[in-house]
């Protein structure tokens, strides 16, 4: 009687009440006796120390830890969910849990109920770190979940709750959703994880998952059977796969990727089957749900940035994402007007996706070339100019430095010089960033030199007079023209195109950019129309006319004919079929060459005139291909095929 009499004092001793309605737990005291002693609405403070036992907390209390002197620590002891939260509006801060059992739903801390808040908490070595399931409107923020062998967060038929904010790092899995909807994952970092750092399952749909950073894990993010989600504003690098995203018939097995090492980063696989007509009833409103808009996320450095073999939508209309693997001219990738946005859409590995705006990376306002040297900075847009043209230059002036920069003939000796020797300069300071001087008025190679006791940056430019000329002055409908130009500005944005003599500036015929070049040569095809015509350079992806060609006449063309270039593609490249003698309601079919007519592969109508141009994509599949002329596309009478185009 006396030993139980000591024991219950003893209790009471390490479980006070610090003021009215907080109670103070110490070590060697029972955080769960606290819990049932506490009334709804109280506050439970835990000092630091272990506490080895699982908890179970069924009624809205605000629990936190004292981490003055190190995180109290609720140890499961290997057996179980150290702690259960099983009651609405409960708030937990400040607490380790660890030590859970390997049972399928054992966890560091296990919640369901709506609207609980677990903040500022860590969960280590646990099977899973923390698990929602069949919770709503909670929120898990500043967390540290490391070191589970199964998933370092898990959501399971939750709705509407909020991971913010949280640091998961060696885990198997990093974030899993499965058959939860409306959820928000934001500003999270999950690294070094074993297989998926962000996977939504099994009709997890609607969710938000935006400012996460994701690195070095095998996939970074991936979706299967889920639709409707929203993906921005992500950074997934140094992944094996970037975002992965797989849309299965809800009848269909899932089967692992038979490379997992080459394949991590975005991956979505569709398969319908028309035989199939039950649905999963988790699908039964998702109509206006089919697929998942993913933009503005940034994919580099991952072996694979993005599959997806069904059909989402990369982009929001007007902006798409940025990939390593696409931000480079020689990619594909070119910014003409220098908006940030790359001009050509870029097709995401695996099927019929296309981000139709993909972001180039590059820097608007960084000029295109560039010399520093001992913090001293010249860049131009540009390094060919006309005759007495403005040339404008960005610059950087090292601190407590008056130089001068000036143009001079490419000619004079480098080194110290006197700026009397510039055929024109101005003085230059740290507080200038950008000047313009004038280009000289005889044509010739000269250099932009920055001084201010010695030479400090260089650029070399040139002084030309634009010119265009064609070859040869008369042809047949829809044939050749060589072009040859020189004094092309320099822009990526420069172009020539073909016009009837006499049309406004704004009325091209076709139109081909320079991508940078300042001479060379090239071929337009003519009009299908007899005429004459011409052809003009601009600059700058505008109408700054900057040459004109000799005329050239266009005679009628005869006979049947068409021609596919190049002869040689790889798989979506583009293809060129040109027509000669068309019918009005002709149309123009891809095949594979032993096919016969009806099996066509796609097929374009010509569009009305007897001769022109088509451009087809390569098919997926590596073969032989041919391009077929018919009358039209009801009796489908054949007139004619093309030479064979091999896709590899």
């Amino acid at each position: 009687m006396h030993m139980r009499y000591a024991l219950c004092l003893l209790m009471l001793i390490q479980i006070s009440l610090a003021d009215a309605g907080t109670i103070v737990v110490t070590p060697g005291g029972s955080i769960q006796a606290a819990i049932d002693s506490a009334s709804s609405g109280d506050a439970i403070e835990i000092q630091g120390g272990i506490y080895s036992e699982r908890i179970v907390v069924d009624k809205s209390l605000i629990i936190r830890g004292n981490t003055t002197s190190g995180y109290p620590v609720v140890n499961a002891g290997g057996s179980g969910t150290a702690v259960t939260i099983s009651g609405d509006d409960i708030q937990i801060t400040g607490i380790r849990a660890i030590g859970s059992g390997m049972a399928p739903r054992d966890a560091g801390i296990f919640v369901t109920g709506r609207n609980n808040r677990v903040m500022d908490c860590q969960v280590s070595g646990n099977r899973y770190g923390i698990v929602l399931s069949f919770a709503e409107g909670c929120t898990l923020e500043n967390i540290l979940a490391e070191a589970s062998s199964e998933a370092g967060m898990l959501l399971d038929n939750s709705t509407k709750n909020s991971i913010i904010g949280c640091k998961l790092e060696n885990n198997i899995h990093g974030i899993r959703l499965v058959s939860s909807e409306s959820n928000t994952i934001r500003g999270n970092i999950i690294s070094n994880t074993t297989f998926e750092a962000l996977s939504l399952e099994r009709s997890s749909n609607r969710n938000l998952i935006e400012d996460n950073i994701i690195r070095f894990n095998q996939i970074g993010i991936s979706l299967e059977t889920s639709r409707g989600n929203n993906i921005t504003r992500n950074l997934a690098s140094n992944n094996s796969v970037g975002i992965k995203i797989a849309n299965h018939n809800d009848t269909e097995s899932i089967s692992p990727i038979e490379n997992p090492g080459k394949y991590g980063g975005v991956s979505i696989k569709y398969k319908p089957n028309s035989d199939i007509k039950s649905y999963d009833v988790r699908d039964k409103d998702l109509s206006s749900y089919t697929t998942n808009t993913i933009y503005n996320n940034t994919l580099i450095n991952n072996e694979e940035n993005a599959i997806d073999d069904g059909n989402n939508q990369w982009d929001n209309g007007t902006l798409g994402n940025h990939y390593s693997d696409f931000d480079e001219p020689e990619e594909g990738c070119r910014d003409r007007n220098r908006d940030g946005i790359c001009d050509s859409a870029h097709e995401i590995e695996g099927g019929m996706s296309t981000d139709r705006h993909p972001l180039s990376p590059k820097d608007p306002m960084k000029a295109r070339f560039m010399s520093k040297k001992n913090g001293a900075y010249l860049g131009l847009d540009r390094m060919v100019f006309m005759p007495g043209e403005r040339i404008d230059m960005r610059l950087s002036v090292p601190e407590n430095i008056t130089a001068w920069i000036g143009v001079l003939p490419a000619g004079e000796p480098h080194g110290a010089l006197d700026r009397t020797k510039a055929i024109s300069y101005t003085t230059v300071n740290s507080s200038i960033r950008e000047v313009a001087l004038e280009a000289p008025r005889m044509v010739g190679s000269y250099e932009i030199r920055m001084y201010s006791t010695e030479e400090m940056v260089y650029l070399p430019i040139s002084v030309e007079v634009p010119e265009i000329h064609i070859s040869p002055a008369e042809v047949k409908a829809c044939e050749p023209i060589n072009v040859t130009y020189s004094g092309a500005p320099g822009y990526e944005g420069d172009w020539i195109g073909m016009f009837s003599t006499g049309a406004g500036d704004r009325s091209p015929l076709s139109r081909k950019y320079l991508d940078g070049s300042t001479n060379g040569s090239l071929v337009l095809y003519t009009p299908s129309t007899p005429g004459t015509y011409n052809v003009r350079m601009f600059a700058d992806d505008g109408y700054r006319l900057l040459a004109v060609s000799e005329p050239v006449t266009v005679k009628q063309n005869a006979g049947v004919r068409i021609v596919a270039e190049p002869e040689t593609v790889s798989p979506g490249q583009a293809i060129y079929v040109h027509f000669w003698g068309a019918m009005p309601d002709s149309v123009i079919g891809m095949y594979g060459v032993t096919r016969p007519d009806k099996f066509w592969i796609s097929m374009q109508p010509t569009g009305g005139p007897s001769c022109g141009t088509l451009t087809f994509r390569a098919p997926y599949g590596g073969g032989n291909y041919d391009f077929r002329l018919f009358e039209n596309n009801v009796y489908r009478k054949h007139m004619g095929a093309s030479n064979v185009v091999r896709v590899v």
